[in-house]
């Protein structure tokens, strides 16, 4: 399922909203069988629910945004507000890079139009990433390389201080 959310995530920020592949994807997104939690059971693209989350939500987001109406977005926030607090209790160097690539690509899909949603994903974003980059200090590896092409990702979008983090983000992802 990995590479076919891939090819729906390409295909859909290149404009394409209305191929079959996109319509297809989202259904069985929104078909995913849920936890108790409400959080989807994620388990068959990924057995890391935060590596799984880095392909499934950016999306669920982007065909919310653009080609439904933005009428999953409570559910969505939910979700996601849910995976935080379980990232929380759950953080670690390989998790916080899914993690932040998860949020920076819901960011960037969100509609900032929905201005409460838009604050509370970069709030959410904002909240762990100093984390993230504590943990990455010093260490290497894929994990690090992905924080750093989060932030540098922030960075751009202008949800973080470029002047703070562009050098850090940098440096990560030589790592």
């Amino acid at each position: 399922m990995k590479e076919k959310l891939l090819r729906a995530y390409e295909a859909m920020k290149a404009g394409d909203f209305a191929s079959d592949l996109v319509k297809e994807t989202a259904e069985e997104i929104k078909a995913l069988p849920r936890n108790g939690f409400g959080v989807f059971d994620l388990s068959s693209v990924s057995d890391n629910i935060f590596e799984a989350g880095s392909y499934v939500y950016p999306v669920y987001m982007l065909y919310e945004t653009k080609a439904n109406g933005k009428k999953g977005y409570m559910d969505l926030m939910a979700q996601l507000r849910t995976l935080s607090l379980q990232y929380d209790h759950d953080s670690s160097l390989k998790n916080a890079a899914f993690y932040l690539d998860m949020m920076v690509k819901c960011i960037d899909a969100i509609s900032q139009e929905i201005y409460e949603l838009y604050r509370e994903l970069i709030s959410m974003f904002r909240a762990r990433m100093k984390g993230a980059l504590m943990m990455a200090e010093g260490e290497s590896g894929t994990a690090v390389r992905l924080i750093g092409a989060s932030v540098e990702k922030a960075c751009d979008m202008d949800i973080i201080l470029a002047e703070k983090y562009i050098d850090t983000a940098k440096a990560l992802q030589e790592a």
